[in-house]
């Protein structure tokens, strides 16, 4: 094992949150004095590390630890990171120190932080502001600040379609299960209703299988431009699209390697995926939440800083837009002056079939899957897919759920979808 993964073991334990992060035992404590130290570990991950450590609540063991860096800084912690226990560091670095006392940044404050992801500052940095918000739990106020950033740096271009339905998956992926939504894509852009899902070839910390990948297996061109895909959403043949992060945010995208070096999944993965670069007349958006407490709040988001005429928001199976029939789940159907919520759950309308869990998911395994369904193989998979596709047109539409099955059974029966697939 070398350094940096015996670090990074070490951080994905200790610095998850303040709900599930475990203590360092003494053996932790002395291979951290030791890694901080070495130079072919990441200085990012040190910086998250000791983040980490001066943020959550510590044991008596790691009060010791923390009471000796604080003696001698400069014993323990290469020079960069010495600004994190000691005085004189510069205003970003403040900030940092700021968050990590659990202090709550202004909407300005928090406007001025995350400006700095996207400019010269050090990685170090990034990654630690990013695990210290994270760590203290970022409030609406400071949340509302970095979506109007990302918002910012995103032009908006208009597609010049009736309607379009915005699909936001996380971008890190699903390593559990198969994510079938790029091949609703295409079903529901068959019944003519625009479609549009986005991703990235790979991101931190679950690094899963994206639309990317399967679009990449199916040889087909994930990194599309956005002229390109907007010719896609208004060819009523074709009618929906992949953009990819690289392509409308590139400097989003070059945080990757901050991303995958400070370990925990920061507010980015929150929100890249509402940024809206393609927009239509009117605009349909599918949302997901995973912890309960961000329901709400990122509802209120949406609701604040998205162009849309009706929103999905739904408690997906693993950081997908996908929902697990099985159980019941809260969702939320938002308008821009309306919240409601609701749940959703396939027994309701007679369907309980959902997608097992998996080890080793490959693109490949996904592509196959959802070509099988959409060349017409019958079975549980099918069904899954047919649950998803009529519940978006019965939420988003008030189309009498059993109609909108019969449209999206008819649309793969007839190889409509298929067709609508094979064409981009």
């Amino acid at each position: 094992m070398t350094h940096q993964e015996e670090l990074t073991l070490i951080l994905k334990g200790k610095g998850i949150g303040p709900e599930s992060s475990k203590s360092l035992k003494c053996e932790d404590i002395e291979r951290v004095k030791y890694l901080l130290r070495q130079p072919d570990a990441s200085i990012t991950t040190k910086a998250t590390l000791l983040t980490a450590l001066l943020t959550l609540s510590p044991t008596d063991i790691e009060l010791e630890f923390i009471e000796e860096l604080k003696a001698s800084p400069s014993l323990y912690l290469p020079i960069e990171l010495v600004p994190f226990i000691e005085n004189g560091a510069d205003n970003f670095q403040k900030t940092i120190n700021n968050i990590i006392q659990h202090n709550h940044l202004s909407f300005d404050e928090a406007e001025t932080a995350v400006s700095h992801l996207f400019d010269s500052t050090p990685d170090f940095q990034k990654g630690a502001f990013l695990e210290a918000e994270r760590l203290k739990r970022e409030t609406y106020e400071e949340n509302s600040a970095f979506l109007k950033v990302l918002k910012s740096q995103v032009p908006t271009h208009k597609a010049n379609i009736p309607l379009l339905i915005d699909l936001g998956d996380s971008y890190d992926g699903c390593s559990r299960h198969n994510n079938l939504n790029l091949f609703v894509a295409p079903i529901l852009a068959s019944l003519g209703y625009p479609c549009l899902v986005h991703s990235v070839d790979e991101v931190a910390p679950k690094e899963g299988i994206t639309h990317h990948q399967v679009l990449k297996a199916a040889k087909k061109n994930p990194v599309k431009s956005i002229a390109e895909t907007i010719a896609n959403l208004e060819d009523n043949t074709l009618a929906w699209g992949h953009l990819d992060q690289s392509v409308y945010h590139k400097e989003l995208y070059a945080l990757k390697t901050v991303r995958k070096e400070m370990v925990k999944r920061p507010f980015l993965a929150t929100f890249e995926k509402m940024l809206q670069p393609i927009i239509g007349e009117k605009n349909y958006l599918i949302t997901q939440y995973t912890h309960k407490h961000y329901k709400t709040e990122v509802a209120k988001l949406v609701q604040s800083f998205c162009i849309f005429d009706k929103a999905l928001h739904i408690k997906g199976m693993e950081g997908t837009c996908m929902i697990n029939p099985k159980i019941p789940s809260e969702c939320m159907l938002i308008t821009p002056y309306t919240m409601e919520d609701i749940t959703i759950y396939g027994n309701d309308y007679g369907y309980m079939y959902s997608l097992p869990r998996k080890e080793n998911i490959t693109a490949e395994d996904t592509l196959s899957m959802g070509l099988r369904i959409l060349e017409g193989e019958k079975g549980e998979e099918r069904s899954f897919l047919e649950f998803q596709c009529a519940s978006i047109l019965h939420y988003l539409f008030k189309i009498d759920f059993n109609e909108a099955l019969h449209k999206t059974q008819q649309t793969i029966d007839n190889k409509d979808a298929l067709s609508f697939w094979q064409r981009y």
